[in-house]
């Protein structure tokens, strides 16, 4: 999903900082198309799942964290592909 928004913003020619903080590219995204601040919640929950499986003796994630993260990161994706495809 870092991807994808990293990929809608190279698309539109804009540069991003190396950061895997969900929220900060979200923000950059919707600087271009507003309709991205509707997904700026799910970006920051998402955040934490980027870097805490780097770090196993901290990680605490319930099923219902794991169907939470997929869910939003699908619904996340979809949203960017279909605007990408639409351009």
């Amino acid at each position: 999903m870092e991807k994808d928004l990293k990929g809608y913003l190279f698309y539109n020619e804009v540069e991003f900082p190396k950061t895997h903080n969900l929220a900060v590219l979200i923000g950059m995204c919707a600087n271009i198309n507003p309709d991205f601040l509707k997904y700026e919640k799910q970006c920051k929950y998402l955040t934490s799942f980027g870097v805490l499986p780097k770090y196993p003796n901290e990680l605490q994630i319930t099923d219902d964290d794991a169907k939470t993260a997929i869910r939003f990161a699908e619904e996340i994706k979809e949203f960017v592909v279909n605007i990408i495809q639409t351009l």
